[in-house]
């Protein structure tokens, strides 16, 4: 029946983003996200101080110390903005005329970091935060007739044939289960529409190990590690105090405190031990049965191992990567979260897709991507790793742009921030299209279709990503498939990197 659905049903034609962020001005305790995704633009995203007292505490570093100063749209959004609005309705609305078809709505929450934010206005509880952004996107759609939560891949075909943007709900939180029965919670989420969770994010938790990466999240980690420990240990003491008995168990939770100031425990190839707990397998096994999709970000390699194996026993049930790191196709590595081809042999095996970071990083050039690699952090490095990515791993790519997610985006080659400020790459550039994309590179997600446009100008392998929302859509419908087979990985490690310079 399914084999039939599938050869009957239209082709989708178009481009998906895997990996958004709309709702996180509702995230970190509403503070640090400036502006809101809905309403005249003039008003919902007025000029701030740039401060730090109007909205985060980190955004007057954003685009250096000028940004200390009052700032509005004329000096935002910009590829390097981290802390301002990048999801607005209009810009939603342009990317889904131009061609996004289909577009993974993430909740997002790390309480840690959120903790560290001062005058919060609301909960920094990750699974308080994400269901107050998913409400929040319900009511989008209520209010915006083009934008469809759909629940199903027959859901997401069916609204993208009727001319709207597929729109399909997530979380990525630290902990998205603490203080509950995740079965419990895992209902809860599915009922609110949730299709796709990550189980872990920046620290490790009661599901798994996370994979690290820049230095700033070693940190995060390891205030988290503290605080769930001294909790532990406060509990211990407390039992030790009013019954006299516990004295080993609290002698135990004082070790494991201590322990936790190193952070991560990692092996000697940097990559952390831990890997799902068995909660964490119990989970990645419901959401299986609920035809949940599985994103594998931010897991650890060995977290992502157990999912595989849970996955192979259930005929290869399908793992995907929503922002996705190649770390072999990247010139700075800043970590495990960074996967290696290994990751992406399991992805491929499953039949996953990956959303394709569209971040301002250096590339190695690739001959087949029939680009020159003149311009670091641009559409022309994003074009090696694409073409890469597709051509010699035969891995089915779309965008994963992290909108609000506190993640930059592609640089721009023109003017002063071109070619991530590389005058002798600047002088090369030829090509300008007009528009925002040529000084201000990626900086909100209506510019996803200037993106495609200049790669296609560019002569760049764009066909992974004009076919991603059907990739994505037929992932899906494989989640729903008892029938599914195992699929081979097409490349060879040794080969691939060879093709690389």
């Amino acid at each position: 029946m399914l084999l039939a659905l599938l050869l009957t049903a239209a082709e989708i034609s178009g481009f998906a983003d895997l990996h958004l962020h709309q709702m996180s001005h509702l995230a970190f305790g509403g503070r640090f996200i400036w502006g809101s995704p809905v309403g005249a633009p003039d008003k919902a995203m007025p000029a701030c101080s740039g401060s730090g007292n109007d909205h985060g505490f980190l955004a007057g570093f954003e685009g250096g110390m000028g940004n200390f100063t009052r700032h509005g749209p004329r000096d935002w959004p910009h590829f390097f903005s981290t802390s301002h609005q990048q999801s607005h309705a209009t810009w939603l609305e342009k990317a889904h005329k131009e061609g996004l078809q289909l577009m993974v709505m993430s909740a997002v929450e790390q309480k840690d970091f959120c903790a560290l934010i001062p005058g919060r206005k609301v909960s920094c509880h990750d699974f308080e935060s994400a269901r107050r952004q998913l409400d929040a996107a319900h009511a989008f759609s209520r209010a915006h007739p083009w934008y469809a939560i759909v629940k199903s891949p027959a859901e997401a075909r069916a609204a993208i044939a009727a001319g709207k943007l597929a729109v399909v709900l997530a979380v990525e939180a630290g902990d998205v289960f603490e203080g509950a029965d995740p079965r419990r919670r895992l209902d809860e989420l599915h009922a609110l529409g949730v299709r796709s969770i990550q189980l872990v994010h920046e620290t490790d938790n009661r599901m798994g190990g996370a994979a690290p990466h820049e230095p700033a999240v070693r940190i995060v980690n390891i205030i988290h590690n503290v605080k769930e420990s001294a909790k532990n240990l406060k509990a211990r003491l407390s039992r030790v105090f009013s019954t006299g008995k516990g004295k080993t168990e609290a002698t135990q939770a004082a070790a494991k405190l201590a322990s936790r100031f190193t952070g991560f425990k990692l092996d000697k190839q940097g990559r952390n031990k831990k890997g799902l707990s068995p909660e964490g397998k119990a989970v990645v096994a419901a959401m299986m049965d609920k035809r949940m999709l599985v994103d594998v970000s931010h897991m650890s390699t060995r977290a992502i191992q157990d999912a595989f194996a849970i996955a192979k026993a259930r005929r290869h049930y399908p793992l995907f990567n929503s922002h996705a790191h190649l770390s072999d196709a990247e010139k700075k590595k800043i970590g495990e979260w960074h996967y290696g081809m290994g990751v992406y042999r399991i992805i491929a095996e499953t039949g996953g897709v990956i959303g394709l970071r569209t971040g301002p990083h250096a590339t190695p050039a690739y001959a087949g991507s029939g680009v020159p690699n003149d311009c670091e952090g641009s559409t022309k490095s994003f074009a090696q790793t694409l073409a890469w990515a597709g051509k010699e791993l035969h891995l089915s790519v779309a965008f994963g742009s992290d909108f609000g997610g506190m993640a930059s985006n592609l640089a721009p080659r023109f003017g002063k921030y071109g070619c991530n400020k590389n005058k002798a790459q600047q002088k090369r550039q030829k090509g300008r299209t007009g528009g925002m994309l040529d000084e201000r590179g990626l900086g909100h997600v209506g510019l996803l279709g200037d993106v495609l446009r200049e790669l296609k100008a560019l002569r760049a392998h764009t066909a992974p990503l004009e076919r991603s929302a059907e990739d994505f859509v037929r992932m899906w419908e494989r989640a729903h498939d008892d029938g599914r087979k195992p699929l081979a990985a097409r490349f060879d490690d040794r080969r691939a990197l060879a093709t690389l310079k």
